[in-house]
């Protein structure tokens, strides 16, 4: 009978020159007589006489049962001993579960990569849409009532203000009050005061020296002035007359001579100033005032 001397367990076969579980060299054991309690150890080649206590050999077996090392097995193909390794299949568990995750992460990063990338190209998409799409609002604002004519040009239907201030005909304006101021000379030589009033709006914001004059008040001073001279002339030289942007009032100055006869003689000549408003298409006079040299 062997045992090995690491793991004690025994073996009959004595063919067998190495322990199966652990590789170790087997001993062979001599048959104990009942007055010598311990066994003698028989090496491999020799005998060596080494008494083991019973209390050694179970511990000793209760460890090599409790730790289980890796089988060793003989080498028939040579010399030596060969240890065989203990199945790997936490390690290969262990390299799945790593690769598995892996392929988990880079595939995330992918997916939020290409999420990136097309929610920059829709941002890119979107600021060129609303950057045109304020290009042609600013273009409506700045011509809201155009239209195109056959040649492809775009034509205002409603001028602005400027525009409007560029259409006044400056020149039939001046014509329009050039002829005002003849017939209101010419309804003073007739003494028509009621043609004569026509020409002048209900309130005067300069009468001479007052502010704010009825037209009554005027009315009443040319009535005055005919019933007390037989014949008046009055003759308007130098007119000179500026239109406003809006062509809706105008100041004309003028050198003014006169010369009313009847039982006194009243003449004379100086500079004067009227201011206009046109109404209902028709030009008044809102100012009248001596201009003292």
């Amino acid at each position: 009978m062997k045992r090995c001397p690491t793991c004690q367990r025994a073996y009959t076969d004595d063919s067998l020159s190495f322990c199966l579980q652990d590789g170790t060299q087997l001993v062979r054991l001599s048959e104990p007589t009942p007055s010598d309690p311990q066994a003698t150890l028989i090496l491999e080649g020799g005998t060596v006489d080494q008494p083991l206590p019973p209390t050694v050999l179970a511990g000793r077996r209760e460890t090599s049962e409790t730790t289980k090392p890796a089988a060793t097995v003989p080498n028939t193909a040579g010399s030596g001993t060969h240890t065989q390794a203990p199945p790997k299949t936490q390690s290969t568990v262990t390299v799945v579960a790593l690769t598995v995750i892996a392929t988990i992460l880079l595939l995330g990063l992918g997916g939020a990569g290409a999420w990136l990338l097309l929610r920059d190209k829709s941002d890119n998409k979107n600021g060129a849409t609303n950057t045109a799409r304020a290009g042609s609002d600013s273009q409506n604002n700045a011509s809201p009532s155009s239209s195109t004519n056959r040649n492809g040009a775009k034509a205002s239907s409603s001028p602005s203000p400027a525009a409007s201030v560029s259409t006044v005909d400056v020149a039939a304006a001046r014509k329009e009050i050039a002829g005002t101021l003849n017939a209101w000379a010419d309804s003073i030589k007739s003494k028509d005061i009621n043609a004569h009033m026509k020409y002048y709006a209900a309130t005067l914001g300069t009468y001479y020296s007052r502010s704010n004059v009825s037209a009554d008040v005027v009315r009443a001073d040319r009535e005055r002035a005919f019933s007390k001279y037989t014949t008046l002339d009055i003759q308007i030289t130098n007119l000179k007359i500026e239109i406003d942007p809006n062509g809706q009032r105008a100041v004309a100055t003028f050198d003014k001579s006169f010369d009313f006869r009847g039982e006194k003689n009243f003449s004379g000549s100086g500079p004067n100033r009227f201011s206009f408003e046109k109404t209902g298409g028709v030009w008044r006079i809102t100012g009248e005032k001596d201009l003292k040299e």
